[in-house]
């Protein structure tokens, strides 16, 4: 889905006023949370969006991420 697929979906939805939850993801410290953990937190786009463009990088010419470009919404690798 790109950006705008995205953004006419969003607009389509009928709670207009309803608070955005993104997926937070924690690393594990102990014995009990190795994998981490994930908690729905309201969104901060401070913190929660991940923008990555290799299409202007010119180390990934002519390697597989040559042109890629995403937006990531949410946190992962959290401390």
């Amino acid at each position: 889905m790109t950006l705008a697929q995205f953004i006419a979906h969003i607009q389509t939805l009928p709670d207009q006023d309803a608070t955005v939850l993104v997926v937070e993801h924690h690393d594990g410290r102990g014995y009990y949370d190795q994998g981490g953990t994930a908690a729905e937190v309201p969104f901060d786009p401070t913190k929660h969006i991940d923008i990555t463009d290799m299409r202007t990088n010119r180390f990934a010419k002519g390697t597989a991420v040559e042109n890629k470009h995403e937006i990531l919404i949410g946190a992962t690798g959290l401390g």
